[in-house]
């Protein structure tokens, strides 16, 4: 067994006897996912769930002096959600995602029914895209929705972690080989 093999176990055990004991095994811990991922790049965005992107939007930024630097253009009837996404002046350090359903049939509308407006999911960028992927598996936390694409022909990737095994909340993670190229 390496030295890192060692660090690793070493690692996941004193996570595990950390976590309450309803949730032992089932979370990926950050302090081991920051080993296997080779460390998260940044946490990308908040995303929150209302049924007005415009009025919870307006709310930060008059409270927070944010600002808007996307705004979903389509009607959401393919996605089933329309986006706004707000950043933090002047650090641009924060960003808030403010998602809202596009019809009754949405994804988010069943979100909203279930658990009333609040945190959908929180976004990371991962520096490897494999080695991300490989340690959900390794963990057996599976993965779903992954998806490759690009824009302007600077290729990225993502994949969304279930909240069952992160404690409650949705985790969706990118990769992407320039800035700017995942959206």
């Amino acid at each position: 067994m390496t030295a890192a093999g060692r660090d690793w176990r070493a690692l996941r055990e004193a996570a595990a006897k950390r976590a309450p004991p309803e949730l032992s095994g089932k979370i990926l811990y950050l302090e081991a996912v920051t080993v296997s991922f080779d460390g998260f790049k940044a946490l990308n965005h908040l995303s929150h769930g209302y049924s007005s992107r415009d009025e919870l939007g307006d709310w930060y930024e008059r409270l927070f002096g944010m600002r808007t630097i996307h705004r979903s253009e389509a009607d959401g009837s393919e996605t089933g959600f329309r986006t706004r996404v707000l950043e933090h002046e002047p650090t641009r350090q924060l960003r808030f995602e403010m998602i809202e359903p596009a019809s009754g049939a949405s994804f988010i509308q069943r979100f909203l029914e279930r658990r009333g407006p609040g945190m959908h999911h929180v976004t990371f960028e991962v520096h490897d895209w494999d080695r991300a992927v490989s340690a959900c598996a390794h963990h057996n936390i599976p993965i779903f929705g992954e998806q490759s694409d690009s824009t302007d022909g600077v290729p990225w990737r993502e994949a969304f972690i279930h909240p069952r095994y992160t404690g409650g909340v949705l985790v969706q993670f990118f990769w992407q080989a320039e800035p700017g190229a995942w959206v």
